[in-house]
């Protein structure tokens, strides 16, 4: 039995958030409002339904009464003595995915928070290392070293880990939660339904990413996974073909379940050469950017670096101004302080040049993505042209059918 809920006409899951089941309406509303859209009835009777929907899920009190009918619905939809009462099996081969998944971001969990406890224990190790006296900088320097590599090796299998998850993740059709402890799809994770159209994904994403924003703000435990899983979800479901093919695997991926159709056709298309080529322009970009912002990053680590060689070099040049090479230690200490001053002169022009390469990173992705949905937009007009006129020709095919069968 299927039951059509105002959470259905909305889009959304029964547990949305106040806040996106308003911004969704608004959407759908401004989508659907009659005077946009004059010359299609259909509108009308989409707009009474999605008013009344929002009437019902706005009040909370209404809301929780639909949502107790929808739970005695669901609760009689199956008698013991259904043919169909026993589940479908679950594919062995889905199964495994989600369970190689799941065992990856439990992983991935525990090797960020290693990570993080060695970073903890590196700066600590570094400080120690920074009040030590000078006597004994020399160890200090050696522990806080080995420290800031161990520090380094805990994040490099952070990031391995939680790579291999994400990995794990996308083959077997999941988007995984912040604490690894469970798998849900993507449209879960922006409290949606599987027939959702583009306007309210973006909206939806559009809410909880300023939800999530301001948690951050006030260091909120988890907020951060939330946000990791609200943007691969987004990233997937606002691409056609993305959320084409991955639309087609959950429906394989749930087998006795109706299969969801989107909203209009989408059809697969062959990047252009113009595209290729935007695409590789701006993948070049990115590359040279980061470089950029390595390179700035250690201009700032050389600088600081070198201002306290020239520090340290100082001060053993004033303990040393009765020595009889005084006037060595004295020259030695000028030269690094030439040095550092030179080292920090360097860092506003890597700073410079890795602000303009980013700038330009952003504007051939920006290009590049325009290029994309261009693209999109004409395929989409084509595939919408081609099913309207299978429509005329399958109604002109009944229409000769119909007439043959009254001759």
């Amino acid at each position: 039995m299927i039951i059509d809920t105002h959470y259905d006409i909305l889009n959304v899951t029964m547990d949305a958030p106040d806040d996106l089941i308003r911004a969704v309406y608004l959407v759908l509303a401004r989508k659907y409002h009659p005077d946009h859209n004059l010359t299609n009835p259909e509108a009308m009777r989409m707009m009474q339904l999605i008013n009344i929907a929002y009437q019902n899920l706005s009040d909370p009190s209404q809301r929780e009464a639909h949502d107790l009918w929808i739970r005695e619905q669901q609760a009689g939809e199956k008698k013991p003595d259904d043919s169909d009462a026993a589940e479908p099996p679950a594919d062995p081969k889905t199964e495994k995915a989600r369970a190689d998944a799941q065992a990856w971001a439990t992983l991935a969990e525990k090797t960020a928070k290693e990570a993080q406890q060695a970073r903890e224990k590196a700066q600590q190790a570094a400080a120690k290392a920074q009040a030590a006296p000078e006597r004994d900088k020399a160890k200090w320097n050696a522990l806080a070293q080995r420290a800031a590599e161990d520090a380094k090796e805990a994040k490099a299998k952070a990031d391995e880990a939680l790579a291999s998850a994400r990995e794990a993740a996308q083959k077997a059709g999941i988007a995984l939660t912040p604490k690894g402890t469970k798998a849900t799809t993507h449209y879960a994770v922006l409290k949606l339904t599987v027939n959702a159209p583009p306007e309210v994904i973006r909206a939806a994403y559009k809410t909880l990413a300023q939800k999530f924003a301001a948690q951050e703000q006030q260091a909120q435990p988890d907020t951060a996974g939330f946000v990791q899983a609200l943007n691969e979800a987004y990233k997937i479901l606002n691409d056609p073909q993305k959320k084409a093919a991955y639309d087609a695997q959950i429906n394989e991926d749930a087998p006795g379940r109706k299969k969801e159709k989107p909203e209009a056709p989408l059809t697969m298309r062959e990047t252009s050469e113009r595209e290729k080529e935007l695409n590789a322009a701006a993948e070049r970009a990115e590359g040279i950017a980061k470089a950029k912002i390595a390179m700035a990053e250690r201009a700032r680590e050389e600088a600081h670096e070198a201002a306290e060689q020239a520090r340290q070099a100082a001060e053993t040049a004033k303990h040393k101004a009765n020595d009889k090479d005084a006037a060595k230690w004295k020259a030695w200490a000028d030269k690094l302080a030439d040095a550092a001053v030179a080292a920090k002169s360097r860092v506003p022009k890597a700073v410079a040049e890795a602000e303009a390469a980013q700038t330009a990173a952003k504007e051939s992705a920006a290009r590049a993505a325009a290029e994309k949905a261009q693209a999109d937009k004409l395929a989409a007009a084509d595939a919408e042209t081609a099913a309207r006129n299978r429509a005329i020709r399958e109604a002109a095919e009944r229409a000769e059918r119909e007439k043959q069968g009254q001759g």
